[in-house]
């Protein structure tokens, strides 16, 4: 996964900042390569302080999944303007040009308007206002019910039926395989951490099933939260709880596992249920009603949309994480943010979320040894951007060349340059800032240890 380090990219400017200095700047480095080696050696120390956590964004998933842009485009073709359909009026009066969360906002608030009069209200415009949001968060979350087993299988079977208008294509299918080889690049270099150190935690605002196909794949342990066995439930006293080996039968005496990962969907995710919406009495005596489904690769179509929780991207989303079991998600992260001597490294994330943002700046008041690690390029007129706390590090590019695609757009900024990766998307951070993070420490100390016993006892014989 790793790119060649020494190649430089003369159209690419590199920049790190701590508070408004430029660290890049003061220490007088004039190529690309003494830039990145500067950043690896910082995030490396960072990396070993105790408590270490990411943030992931829609960015670390954009290679794959569609834009928001894109989700828009294809919205907007289910109704279309030569159609007078009530759904299809209703959707074209109240759309926002190229702006899908804005378009939900209206819609929600037009539903909420719609049921408190309901008394002077034809009910028939409320069903129209229903379906036409049903449409959306339908088409929304096949969209993000990827990846499956279908979509990462890179060799084609000879055996196979036609490709019907639900099967993706080869060129999806490869950006699906390379999206998740990132993320599994990604965990192989982060999971090993010293056994004095806490594990590493991952808090994502995605819905996608990247994180988990990458720990499976891997044979990484995880806790997201959920009860093992066949009926997988929610329970946020799980995250208190760790993997461990026991060091000698004859004692009690454990240790944390080397390779243990805490996941946290802060907005939910497309494999999980809420049966109190569905009224399944499958959720009694149980003190939380979101289960985790695996049935086969294609669950979307076992699941009715209204049952699916997660978080539909709307200007509401903050009022819509005040329910279980995101506002139980959002407490664990601000609890960890209060965690002494930490680093939340933040990836993929454009600072979008309020109820998030607020998280985060809270605990940089409270918290005096937290480090916030920005990798992402916010713009000159962000005020994480022109803070003086030397404890928000920034790191970006910029690049000069011609707009590229919509999945570079997505990871980073509204147009994004052909050929030339910025230093701050999700696979150049795996590929060129990551390093092979503690792994294999803990096993050189205890072989320099034994040459070292071996050289004195043969000296002494």
């Amino acid at each position: 996964m790793d790119t060649d380090n020494n190649a430089a990219h003369p159209n690419r400017s590199i920049h790190f900042t701590s508070g408004r200095e430029d660290k890049l700047e003061s220490s007088n480095h004039g190529t690309e390569k003494e830039s990145l080696d500067t950043i690896r050696t910082f995030i490396r120390e960072r990396f070993h302080q105790k408590n270490v956590y990411f943030l992931f964004g829609s960015g670390t998933s954009a290679t794959a999944l569609p834009t928001m842009s894109r989700l828009y485009k294809d919205v907007e073709e289910l109704f279309p303007t030569d159609s007078y359909t009530a759904e299809c009026n209703l959707f074209n009066e109240v759309k926002q040009s190229n702006d899908l969360e804005k378009t939900l906002g209206i819609l929600y608030s037009l539903k909420r308007y719609q049921e408190g009069c309901q008394k002077d209200l034809n009910l028939a415009h409320l069903e129209i206002t229903q379906e036409v949001i049903h449409k959306i968060q339908k088409h929304i979350y096949k969209a993000l019910c990827h990846p499956t087993e279908k979509d990462l299988r890179t060799d084609p079977v000879e055996s196979a039926p036609p490709p019907s208008e639900d099967m993706i294509s080869s060129k999806e299918q490869t950006k699906y395989r390379l999206t998740l080889d990132t993320y599994k690049a990604f965990y192989q270099k982060v999971v090993y951490r010293n056994k004095d150190l806490s594990r590493v935690h991952i808090f994502t605002t995605n819905n996608d099933l990247f994180n988990e196909a990458a720990l499976d794949e891997l044979g990484v342990l995880y806790t997201n939260g959920f009860t093992p066995g066949l009926q997988r439930f929610f329970n946020p006293a799980l995250f208190n709880f760790t993997y461990s080996r026991r060091m000698d039968v004859s004692i009690d005496k454990y240790e944390p596992i080397d390779n243990m990962v805490y996941l946290y969907k802060l907005h939910g995710s497309v494999n999980w249920r809420d049966l109190q919406a569905s009224t399944s009495p499958n959720s009694s005596n149980k003190l939380f009603s979101i289960q985790e489904v695996y049935s086969n690769e294609d669950y979307p179509n076992t699941m009715e949309v209204k049952d699916v929780c997660l978080i539909y991207p709307a200007p509401t989303k903050q009022n819509l994480s005040l329910g279980s079991p995101y506002v139980d998600l959002i407490r664990l992260f601000q609890e960890k943010l209060l965690e002494h001597n930490s680093a939340l490294f933040v990836c993929g994330y454009s600072f979008s979320d309020e109820h998030i943002n607020n998280v985060i700046y809270r605990a940089l008041a409270v918290n005096a040894s937290l480090n916030l690690v920005i990798l992402n390029d916010l713009g000159n007129g962000h005020p994480l951007r022109k803070t003086e706390d030397s404890r928000v590090y920034n790191i970006w590019s910029d690049c000069s060349e011609e707009k590229s695609n919509d999945a570079n757009q997505a990871e980073g900024k509204k147009e994004e340059k052909k050929g030339i990766n910025h230093i701050h998307f999700f696979s150049e951070v795996v590929g060129n800032l990551l390093t092979a993070l503690d792994q294999g420490r803990s096993d050189t100390v205890p072989e320099e240890l034994v040459k070292m016993y071996s050289a004195h006892i043969h000296s002494n014989k």
